[in-house]
C-alpha cells in the first residue's frame, strides 16, 4: 500500500511550507492525482487522516481531484484525451494516426493549494 508512504510525503512536504509560511493550523488542502498513479483516492485519504493526528494538519479537509490522462502522439503530435480503457482498445495507439503514443500528464500528485491560519 503505497499511499502510506505517499501521505506521510505530502504531510511532510505541508509541514515544510507551513513552517516557512508561519501557519499554527491547516484548515484545508487540495491535491490532484494523476489516475496513472494508480493510488487509490480512499485508501489515501484514510492514511492521510490517521498519520495527520497530532499535527498541524489534524481535522483539516482533504480535497482529491482524479486527473484523466493526456497522452501525446509521437507521429501527429495530437494530444489525446481518452480513458485507459479506450486506450488499451487502441493498443496504445493514436486514434487518428495509428502512431506510437506516450503518457504526457496522469502519473503525478500535485499539492494545489494550501489554506491554513496565522
Amino acid at each position: 500500500m503505497h499511499e502510506f508512504s505517499l501521505a506521510l510525503s505530502v504531510i511532510n512536504y505541508i509541514e515544510e511550507v507551513s513552517k516557512k509560511m508561519k501557519l499554527k493550523k491547516i484548515t484545508s488542502i487540495h491535491i490532484e492525482i494523476g489516475e496513472f498513479t494508480h493510488i487509490n483516492p480512499l485508501q489515501f485519504r484514510f492514511c492521510f487522516k490517521i498519520l495527520s493526528k497530532g499535527t498541524i494538519l489534524e481535522n483539516s479537509r482533504l480535497y482529491i481531484r482524479k486527473i484523466k490522462p493526456t497522452f501525446l502522439c509521437k507521429n501527429c503530435k495530437r494530444k489525446i484525451k481518452k480513458d485507459i480503457k479506450e486506450i488499451m482498445e487502441l493498443q496504445m495507439k493514436c486514434p487518428y494516426c495509428k502512431g506510437d503514443i506516450e503518457l504526457e500528464e496522469g502519473k503525478e500528485l500535485l499539492v494545489k493549494k494550501i489554506k491554513g491560519i496565522r
